[in-house]
């Protein structure tokens, strides 16, 4: 088994390095603070402060949320998926940008075959 693995993984990196975007995609880390007034925990983000990165970011329709192990997403609209060989330490909430045009949030974290897959969820960055 892990042989397919493996090969599935050397497939990813190639066929990522073929339809990546000639410009990269950018990753925004959260950072946890405690707010002082209510003593609760938020997750803020830096629109300056990223790091940029190859993927190949694919939409998907709602008959396939509908089959994702653990949701019942069939109605959702604007989710995505990304595919990248790069480890940044992915956690759910993170964000991603598309040349600052298209913003997502991580939804869903998936390594189990060698490279990443990313569900994401489309937002408004406002701030």
């Amino acid at each position: 088994m892990t042989g397919v693995r493996k090969r599935l993984s050397d497939m990813s990196f190639r066929m990522i390095n073929v339809f990546k975007d000639p410009k990269p995609l950018k990753f925004y880390k959260g950072t946890v603070v405690k707010l002082e007034n209510d003593s609760s925990y938020q997750r803020v983000f830096d629109k300056n402060k990223y790091t940029e990165f190859a993927g190949v970011i694919i939409d998907i329709k709602p008959q396939e949320l509908a089959i994702l192990y653990d949701s019942d997403m069939s109605d959702i609209q604007g989710y995505s998926k990304l595919y990248t060989y790069q480890d940044l330490n992915y956690e759910l909430k993170d964000r991603i940008s598309i040349a600052d045009l298209v913003y997502f949030e991580i939804f869903s974290i998936d390594s189990s075959i060698g490279y990443f897959t990313l569900v994401l969820k489309e937002f408004i960055w406002t701030n």
